[in-house]
């Protein structure tokens, strides 16, 4: 595994501005103190901290998510949600997906360009 490079405060803030200030995934508001900097591709699984490889988050979905890739976050996610029984987490995060179409906000904004 690679090790983990350093982001430069101005880094962040272009991480940041990908999603003009929403988690990359569920699309909640980050402020950029509380944005957590995610690799698209873990670095586990031979992602890179290229730029195009970093994606703004916030916490829950950054701890979720873990080192899985975007598909097997979104898969993680739909089983999540068709479970009976949520732990208080699951719940919290289904009600950030509330309505979720299975396109994360960074794709859903592609879409739209």
């Amino acid at each position: 595994m690679k090790a983990r490079k350093a982001i430069t405060a101005s880094q962040r803030n272009e991480v940041l501005a990908k999603t003009n200030g929403h988690c990359a995934y569920c699309g909640c508001r980050l402020k950029i103190s509380e944005m957590q900097v995610d690799h698209r591709i873990s670095l586990h699984n031979h992602g890179s901290d290229e730029m195009d490889n970093l994606l703004p988050s916030c916490h829950d979905c950054n701890y979720y998510k873990g080192g899985c890739n975007p598909e097997g976050f979104r898969k993680k996610l739909k089983s999540a949600f068709r479970q009976e029984k949520r732990c208080d987490f699951v719940q919290r995060l289904d009600d950030k997906y509330e309505g979720w179409n299975g396109l994360f906000y960074y794709e859903r904004k592609c879409e739209e360009k």
